[in-house]
């Protein structure tokens, strides 16, 4: 979790000078490197913490959330990816907090790839995906697929977590909505 949020310290102060090419990148890690190709060709302006191997960058979103923050740590044998919207819920709020986990909970039921997670004490929502890959480097299509479907997800569902979180829909009301879309 310190990782995290030291991860999210360095983005919220990310500036043009931490962006670097892919042939910069921590040396020695082909993962590194594909994760980094994948993100120049989707021309993303990315920035990498190569003492953390951590990307990081924000995405546009549709609808009312307009943005989400993605961490990409690159693990030894593998990755994650971690999409955080702009919205937390009222961990202080018991109710409010269980009516959260209740979304979350019929937002994962039959996710293939990835899940939503919800911090209990701090009310931070995240959709994260990852892989183990060992010495294999994941395909760009793999990469694609990890990368991308965290800011997706979050796209997805972002809204109706969103009324659920205000109080103005409730979870499975709010769930069949975003899976209608």
């Amino acid at each position: 979790m310190k990782r995290i949020i030291c991860a999210l310290l360095v983005f919220a102060l990310l500036v043009p000078a931490n962006i670097v090419a892919a042939q910069e990148l921590a040396q020695g890690s082909p993962l590194a490197d594909a994760v980094a190709r994948y993100l120049e060709s989707m021309e993303y302006e990315y920035g990498f913490d190569d003492d953390q191997m951590l990307f990081s960058y924000s995405v546009a979103l549709g609808y009312s959330l307009e943005a989400c923050n993605v961490l990409i740590l690159i693990l030894d044998d593998g990755l994650i990816v971690y999409a955080y919207p702009p919205i937390r819920a009222d961990f202080e709020d018991s109710a409010a907090l269980a009516k959260a986990a209740e979304f979350i909970a019929r937002a994962n039921y039959d996710m293939i790839l990835g899940n939503f997670e919800l911090d209990f004490h701090d009310g931070e929502v995240r959709y994260k995906t990852s892989a183990i890959c060992f010495e294999n480097v994941p395909s760009k299509e793999e990469l694609e697929r990890l990368i991308d479907i965290p800011p997706i997800m979050v796209n997805r569902y972002g809204d109706a977590l969103a009324s659920v979180l205000k109080g103005t829909s409730d979870p499975g009301s709010a769930i069949r909505e975003a899976e209608s879309k």
